[in-house]
């Protein structure tokens, strides 16, 4: 259900690149930045959509560090330069239309890997964090997994041949 209203908001693209962000590299930046609603309000779109660059990226970044996200220099210039994209766009609502419209889970994947920063891991988790019909067959290919799958002796160069063995186990042991 958390997922499904994800997709209703209006800000859902820039509420996905914050989320993403936040939990890159740990857990700790997600509590810091999202459940934070103080610091959370500091990086909503409409609070930064007038802000020069400069500003931009100095008020994201204190907040990044507020909130414990790692990397918080690099995630406020990606986020300085995702705010550029969604406004060519024509702001928030476009740009959820946009996502939306994308027909089937590649170009929807696509559609977030435009985005600075937003790996396919991540243009991926995006979609199944809200649930997508699209996304409910999929997973994400983590460095955890990468790990098991380097026990197992395997090694995959395509992100989507690592996730299709992983597909293929569970629905042999009937998962899914």
């Amino acid at each position: 259900d958390e997922g499904r209203r994800g997709l209703e908001r209006p800000d859902f693209v820039w509420h996905c690149l914050l989320v993403s962000f936040s939990r890159r590299g740990g857990s700790k930046g997600y509590e810091g930045l999202i459940l934070d609603r103080s610091n959370y309000d500091r990086v909503t779109f409409d609070e930064l959509r007038l802000l020069d660059n400069e500003t931009f990226i100095a008020r994201v970044d204190l907040a990044l560090r507020r909130a414990r996200v790692r990397r918080p220099s690099r995630k406020a210039e990606w986020l300085s330069l995702n705010a550029r994209i969604v406004a060519d766009m024509g702001g928030l609502a476009t740009a959820k239309e946009v996502a939306l419209a994308q027909r089937g889970g590649a170009a929807k994947t696509a559609f977030m890997r435009r985005f600075h920063g937003i790996t396919p891991m991540y243009a991926r988790n995006i979609w199944m964090d809200a649930y997508h019909s699209d996304f409910h067959e999929s997973i994400a290919i983590d460095g955890r997994i990468k790990r098991v799958t380097a026990l197992l002796g395997h090694d995959f160069s395509q992100y989507d041949e690592h996730e299709r063995f992983y597909l293929d186990i569970a629905h042999e042991a009937e998962l899914l």
